[in-house]
């Protein structure tokens, strides 16, 4: 069972709140987590900055942080926090719509729940595979797709 809320903290830019909570419920059950409690908060750049800030000692507003709160064998809870201002930047670079990259951080601050990391390249060629595996659900690719169907995630600020 899972209980997703979506708080939209932000009005600069749309947000397609369904699409999101959709997409953190695939990757949730795709990777059988059977039980969450899920908080996916939607922030401006001055306040992601501030929690970037406090928490990781970054001075600059981050695309995507999660905390998780707690942890057994078959549930988790947990916060994932977006931002649109800075999914739009990105966007930009990548080529794809701001909404796309938005739903890519929510999923990625999800997988980083469930427990895949990005931290060597190794960790990072499975988060990249775990979020091409639930964004095709939605028949979303990342940018970072290659034409032979590698991760090229050099680039990738997420």
């Amino acid at each position: 069972m899972y209980s997703i809320t979506i708080t939209n903290q932000q009005d600069e830019f749309p947000v397609n709140e369904s699409l999101i909570h959709n997409a953190v419920e695939a990757a949730l059950k795709i990777h059988g987590v059977v039980n969450a409690v899920m908080d996916i908060a939607i922030l401006d750049p001055e306040e992601m900055q501030k929690v970037n800030a406090r928490h990781l000692g970054h001075d600059y507003p981050a695309d995507v942080l999660s905390f998780l709160l707690e942890e057994t064998d078959d549930s988790i809870e947990g916060e994932v926090l977006v931002c649109p201002a800075v999914a739009s930047e990105w966007s930009k670079k990548y080529g794809w719509e701001p909404e796309n990259e938005l739903v890519l951080y929510a999923v990625h601050g999800t997988l980083h729940m469930i427990g895949f990391d990005d931290l060597t390249p190794e960790d990072e060629v499975e988060m990249r595979a775990a979020e091409r595996e639930v964004l095709a659900e939605f028949n979303l690719t990342p940018p970072w797709e290659l034409k032979d169907g590698a991760a090229d995630g050099s680039d990738s600020d997420v």
